[in-house]
């Protein structure tokens, strides 16, 4: 079964409970702080002040690694 990334993201997003503050289809801006950048269907970057973390291929490795940020805030 195929499914589309970027819907999943946003699917994940929602699951998750992460509140959308900005978004232009290339950059989420999260309340949290953390900005997700669509580099393209199956590359996500995630930041945070500016500052890259890391790439994320995976959606629910990106939605942890927000989790346990959180958790950790």
């Amino acid at each position: 079964m195929e499914y589309d990334p970027i819907e999943l993201l946003y699917f994940a997003i929602q699951h998750h409970g992460f509140q959308i503050e900005e978004d232009d289809g290339k950059n989420i801006k999260l309340t949290n702080g953390f900005v997700i950048e669509i580099e393209n269907s199956s590359l996500f970057k995630l930041s945070q002040d500016d500052k890259v973390i890391a790439p994320f291929s995976e959606v629910y490795d990106l939605c942890h690694f927000i989790l346990k940020s959180e958790d950790n805030a």
